[in-house]
């Protein structure tokens, strides 16, 4: 008569019991994502400054090794 704890419920249980406790995680990952924004900065890149490479000294220690 007792058919166990996995017996008791079908195919169909687990799959709502899959897909409640998915969508109950994403609304909690979701609520705590807007309570706390992350404010990302972008970086910008300082200009390129003309440099010749033929008098940049990691390019003259490179050539003579």
């Amino acid at each position: 008569m007792f058919q166990g704890f996995c017996g008791a419920m079908g195919l169909l249980g687990w799959v709502t019991m899959a897909l409640l406790w998915t969508g109950l995680i994403a609304l909690v990952v979701w609520a705590i994502s807007r309570l706390f924004p992350e404010h990302v900065k972008t970086v910008q890149r300082p200009p390129e400054r003309n440099v010749d490479h033929e008098e940049s000294p990691s390019r003259a220690r490179a050539g003579h090794s």
